[in-house]
């Protein structure tokens, strides 16, 4: 065995074969060694007690737990014949009842035992040299000249001497202090307890570093350095001395494995095998390549179906997201500055003000979220009050300086003699100046929009007032220089028909604003809102109206929404007055102009150097009589009334922009359950079939319709009382065209349909045609329930049509208005339409189910959406809003014809007057009754026409 390497399994599995310890013939296992070797320390710690003298002379058996060892007596060791020609007679022992007691059961060990104690005692014999001079234990130690024969009592001596470095090797060993005479104390409790490790050689190192800090020792050394030691004086034949420490190491091992009878010892090889696998042991995992980790992108986790989809998801605002961050960041500094501020300083601190200043509330530009509808409702408001009190600042100074003009120019009414331009024609001129300075700066937003525009070249319907206002006030001014003129009444001063000019113009923006605050209650608050829009998909929207139509698609629909964007932008948005205004404003200037070339021209021969100012009173009052007082009245006022009408079916116009948007509509798209809302589908009885139970049916028939949108689903849903967990979940479902449903409910096909259905499906047991008619009559409806193949119960309907979706849709038929109707239902076919609303059947169309999936794209729910129209969901509302706007395009149209003709007629008037040189017939008071004129009959046309 010197020339090959073996494992310690390979060593310990050669023992049974060959010793006379065991006939087993088992194999030796690593493992169960171990255990065994734990399993024999435990039983000796609680059944044996020893003497530390008595582990040196006695032979350790397998099994120490069986034998009790007296600590005076000794029992000779015994010698294997095999090896010893002539027996040597063993110690005799005393008389003890103990020594009996351990004869009796030396006696009935195994073989395998007296075969241990035989090697054993035959190396007593074998290394029991003759005595020697008296040396040194450590002497001795070194030399291995211990001898059994020496005197009890020197031995006792050298043990307590060396009571150290045994304890040490008996830990090491696996041989604790239970073995002393007295039993070993338990210690205290607070001692905190290592771990015990499986690996001998891992106990040996614990319980020695345990004793060592109990008792101080003069030399720490390992297990390894010991068995070198002791390796180094023997050779590799195992021959050993009759040493304390090696003896009790090798009593250990023979306890546990017999010798072998090769010559070879066990004891040594089991040590080198052990420690050679531990060296294995870390040289096999020093190359082992670390496992790499996975990181969590690597994993899959199975969270698809957990992952919530964002069906709301709003564009995140970069302005308002800064603007939020500067907020915050104000409210940070000036938390920091009203922690630091000293008591008395709080007057030196123009930091502090200014952060007030920054902290001011932020100017809104539009309503972007319900949180902005707090300030956005504040400034609607405060606009509103300040045009109220700007007209009435302009109503007060229009009186005044119309009573001025008009007792001046008529005589009728009295006057005193300060403001009589005849007398003191200065005071006059300064007085209307002063008027006309006061209305300017009233509405100086209008003077000032309405001349930038014009400068820019995109006129609006501020801009003519604004030129009127401007040069009436100039006019009064320039005449100072003239007074003559005035006081023969050759010229005038039109500045109280600017200051009317500017009256309209308020009223005009305040049925703007009264119509956004209408609007924007709606738009803040709760309620359910809907956003009309057009199908801009040109192919879908043919789709839909194939058959039904002959022009091109004009297809309008309504979807969910949660949230209606760009509200004072759609409001405030410019309208066609300002487009026609963009047009007649240079127009206006223009003939005002040529209107003031030929007065001046007319006058020069006549007045000489005062031509000049007879051309700009011309052209003051040609602006004056083309002014359109009523221009803000074209577009706002209609679109008030139209608005006003629709809030009562809950529908809003937000603005102009709907005009041009829906004006042409000519087909609408909408869910048959917008056509009959609740209360209008009624159960009128119900025949239960086979041995269907009554809840049952209910329960699939509701299940189906409430997954598949049908107009039977309120119905339903008012039998089960709103519990909507009674429900089944569909798994699938098809609408067979003009038949009924089919779906399928915990693995059972339900159909719910007309009796062509369940022909169309092979259901037996329907009622024929004349019974079906006896349940059916007055109007109602059958419709039949299938579960699993058997016909289970017919549910007998009855239709009420609303009053409110009737006339709507007598009102779309009367503008040709087509309608295109999503339906799942089978009771719901053009003919029973037709019947029930009394229109005609070509004013319907049925999209097919193939188009369904086109219908939901189109109307899904878009969680912020941008309208010029909006309403709560309801079918009369979206009618009334479409048809609104058909009727303010054409009221619209007209009032804008009517002030085209009063702008050209009043141009054509100022030029005859200038050609007939009857100039000074136009009055500030002939200006204003041709402007009131045209206005009252704009009035007249829209309060006459419906919107």
């Amino acid at each position: 065995m010197a020339d090959k390497r073996y494992s310690l399994d390979d060593i310990l599995n050669e023992y049974p074969k060959t010793g006379s310890g065991s006939s087993s013939g088992k194999k030796i296992d690593l493992d169960d060694l171990l255990n065994s070797f734990d399993s024999s320390k435990k039983a000796a710690e609680e059944n044996v007690t020893l003497h530390n003298t008595d582990i040196f002379t006695r032979p350790v058996t397998p099994d120490l737990s069986d034998i009790s060892f007296d600590d005076k007596k000794e029992s000779a060791p015994v010698q294997s014949e095999k090896e010893k020609p002539a027996p040597v007679e063993p110690e005799q022992p005393s008389e003890d009842s103990d020594n009996e007691e351990f004869e009796k059961k030396y006696a009935n060990l195994s073989g395998g035992l007296t075969a241990v104690k035989e090697r054993v005692a035959e190396r007593d014999v074998e290394y029991n040299p003759p005595p020697k001079p008296e040396r040194s234990f450590s002497e001795k130690m070194e030399q291995g000249d211990i001898y059994h024969d020496e005197p009890k009592e020197e031995k006792h001596n050298l043990l307590k001497k060396h009571k150290h470095s045994s304890d040490e090797v008996f830990a090491k060993a696996g041989l604790q202090s239970i073995y002393e005479d007295e039993p070993e104390q338990e210690e205290p409790e607070t001692l905190p307890k290592k771990p015990v490790s499986t690996d001998p050689f891992d106990k040996y190192a614990a319980i020695s570093e345990s004793e060592e800090t109990e008792q101080e020792a003069p030399a720490e050394k390992s297990i390894d350095d010991i068995l070198e030691e002791y390796s180094a004086h023997e050779p590799r034949t195992h021959r050993r001395n009759e040493n304390t420490v090696h003896r009790s190491i090798t009593e250990f091992f023979t306890k546990i494995i017999p010798s072998d009878d090769s010559g070879i010892s066990g004891n040594t090889e089991l040590l080198d095998g052990m420690m050679k696998m531990k060296k294995e042991r870390i040289s096999r995992t020093q190359h082992i390549a670390p496992v790499e980790r996975k990181s969590i992108s690597d994993i899959d986790l199975n969270l698809d179906d957990k992952i919530i989809p964002d069906t709301a998801s709003i564009a995140i605002d970069k302005e308002a997201a800064e603007r939020e961050k500067l907020k915050e960041l104000r409210e940070r500094r000036s938390k920091k500055i009203k922690d630091f501020v000293l008591v008395g300083d709080e007057e030196e601190t123009p930091e502090a003000e200014e952060l007030e200043d920054e902290s001011a509330p932020k100017v809104i530009e539009d309503f972007e979220s319900f949180d902005d509808a707090p300030s956005i409702a504040a400034d609607i408001a405060q606009l509103k009050n300040s045009l109220v009190m700007r007209m009435l600042v302009l109503i007060i100074c229009f009186a005044a300086s119309f009573y001025i003009s008009l007792a001046n120019d008529t005589g009728i009414l009295p006057i005193m003699d300060l403001l009589n331009k005849h007398t003191q024609t200065n005071t006059y001129l300064f007085v209307n100046a002063i008027i006309g300075l006061l209305a300017a700066f009233t509405s100086y937003t209008v003077i000032s929009c309405g001349l930038s525009k014009l400068v820019s070249l995109k006129a609006d319907c501020d801009s003519l007032c604004a030129v009127a206002t401007v040069t009436s006030i100039a006019a009064s001014m320039i005449m100072f220089a003239n007074t003559n003129l005035i006081k023969g009444s050759l010229v005038h001063i039109y500045v109280s028909a600017a200051i009317l000019s500017l009256i309209f113009n308020t009223a005009g923006k305040l049925l703007i604003v009264e119509r956004t605050q209408r609007s924007f209650r709606f738009v803040s608050g709760s309620s359910d809102k809907y956003s009309l829009f057009m199908v801009e998909d040109e192919e879908k929207a043919q789709n839909f109206t194939r058959g039904a139509l002959k022009d091109f698609p004009a297809l309008s629909a309504m979807r969910k929404t949660e949230f209606l964007s760009g509200f004072l932008k759609t409001s405030y948005a410019s309208d066609s007055t300002d487009k026609f205004c963009h047009l007649f404003t240079p127009i206006v200037l223009g003939a005002a102009l040529i209107v003031a070339l030929l007065a001046g021209i007319t006058a020069r021969s006549q007045y000489g150097a005062s031509g000049l100012y007879f051309g700009m009173s011309a052209f003051v009052a040609c602006v004056s009589m083309c002014s359109a007082f009523s221009m803000m009245l074209v577009v706002n006022l209609p679109m008030l009334r139209a608005s006003k009408k629709s809030g009562e079916l809950q529908g809003y116009i937000l603005g102009y922009d709907c005009i041009d948007e829906f004006a042409d509509t000519n087909s609408v798209l909408v869910e048959a359950a917008e056509l009959f809302p609740q209360g209008s589908v009624n159960l009128a009885g119900i025949k239960v079939f086979s041995d269907t139970r009554i809840d049952e049916a209910i329960v699939e028939a509701a299940s189906l319709t409430s997954q598949s949108g049908s107009i039977l689903k309120n119905m339903f849903y008012d039998i089960i009382a709103g519990k909507t967990e009674l429900l089944n979940p569909v798994e699938s479902y098809i609408f067979e065209d003009s038949m009924g449903l089919c779906g399928w409910i915990n693995n059972k096909r339900v159909l719910l349909g007309s009796r062509e259905l369940m022909i169309n499906h092979s259901i037996e047991g329907i009622p024929t045609v004349a019974k079906e008619k006896e349940y059916t009559g007055n109007g109602k409806s059958a419709v039949y329930l299938s579960i699993s193949g058997e016909l289970s119960a017919m549910f007998i309907i009855e239709l009420a049509p609303s009053i409110e979706v009737k006339q709507a849709l007598e009102n779309l038929q009367r503008r040709g208005i087509y309608t295109i109707v999503r339906t799942v239902d089978s009771l719901v076919s053009i003919k029973h339409l037709s019947e029930l609303f009394e229109i005609s059947p070509e004013f319907f169309k049925l999209i097919p189910f193939r188009a369904h999936n086109d219908f939901e794209e189109v109307t899904s729910y878009q969680p912020k959406q941008q309208a010029t129209l909006a309403c709560s969901g309801r079918f009369s509302a979206m009618v009334s809003l479409i048809l609104s706007c058909h009727n303010l395009r054409g009221t619209i149209s007209v009032g804008i014809c009517i002030e085209a003709v009063s702008i050209l007629l009043g141009i054509l008037i100022c030029l005859a007057m200038v050609i007939l040189k009857s100039f000074t017939e136009i009055t500030v008071l002939m200006t204003i009754i041709y402007n009131l004129v045209f206005t009252a009959v704009l009035m007249a046309f829209q309060l006459l026409r419906k919107n």
